[in-house]
This record gives C-alpha cells, sequence and structure tokens, in this order.
C-alpha cells in the first residue's frame, strides 16, 4: 500500500520539475517563475514558441519616414540605451525582447528608437508560431 502512494507522490514531484525545466531561463527577464510555469502546464507549445523568441522575436529597421504611418506599440515606454564615449554600447542586430522586459503578445510591438533613427520591431505570436511551423 505505501509502494503506490509513494510512487504517486514521486510522479507528481517529478512533473512539476518537469514544467519548470523547460523553458531558458532567460525569459526570467519578462514572465515571473509563476507565470512560466502556468504558461508550461496550460500550453506547452507556447513556451516552445517564446524559447524560439528569445534570439528570434527581435529585428531593428530603419525608421518609417514622414510619410507612412505606423501605430506604435511600445506602451509609452521610453528606453534608455548605454552610452558610453559618445558611442551606442548596444548591439541592435542581437537585442533580445527580455533584454527590455518585454512580452510577446497578439500583436507585433513597434518601438522608435528616436536618436538611431532606428525602429525596433517584436513579433508577434503569430508571425513567431509561423515561423517556427516553417522550420518544423
Amino acid at each position: 500500500m505505501k509502494k503506490p502512494i509513494i510512487l504517486l507522490f514521486l510522479l507528481t514531484f517529478s512533473s512539476q520539475l518537469i514544467y519548470c525545466q523547460n523553458f531558458n531561463a532567460e525569459l526570467l527577464k519578462s514572465y515571473s517563475n509563476k507565470e512560466l510555469k502556468e504558461i508550461a502546464k496550460s500550453n506547452p507549445n507556447e513556451i516552445e514558441l517564446l524559447n524560439y523568441a528569445i534570439d528570434n522575436a527581435c529585428y531593428v529597421v530603419e525608421k518609417p519616414v514622414a510619410g507612412k504611418k505606423i501605430k506604435a506599440t511600445g506602451h509609452g515606454r521610453t528606453i534608455t540605451f548605454p552610452v558610453l564615449d559618445g558611442k551606442l554600447h548596444v548591439d541592435l542586430d542581437k537585442i533580445k525582447f527580455t533584454d527590455l522586459g518585454l512580452k510577446i503578445g497578439e500583436e507585433n510591438i513597434y518601438i522608435i528608437l528616436t536618436h538611431y533613427n532606428k525602429m525596433l520591431v517584436v513579433k508577434s505570436k503569430w508571425v513567431l508560431q509561423n515561423e517556427l511551423d516553417q522550420i518544423k
């Protein structure tokens, strides 16, 4: 009788460990441990998407010209990048959404980098999922 109870306890405990260990620790910059556990439990495919997003969600383009309208969705955030000796010390080509504490959402996020005449784009879940589907 004790063996089945112990076995059940061990299986429950090990399944919790599996949920905790299948996401990249980089995601903790944008999501709480509790949020990631809940996502892993309710939708493990989304954890795969978020792990993929770490290195693939962001890209930088030239700032759109005045004639083009674009909905800025930086959510009113001001982002300051470190500047030393008058030079930008951030590699915009390697920036991650987690570096900015952003979360991947249902829509792309557009952030105008005014001093650099650039725009940072953070891809939506839909875009990232399509990219993942192409890889598979």
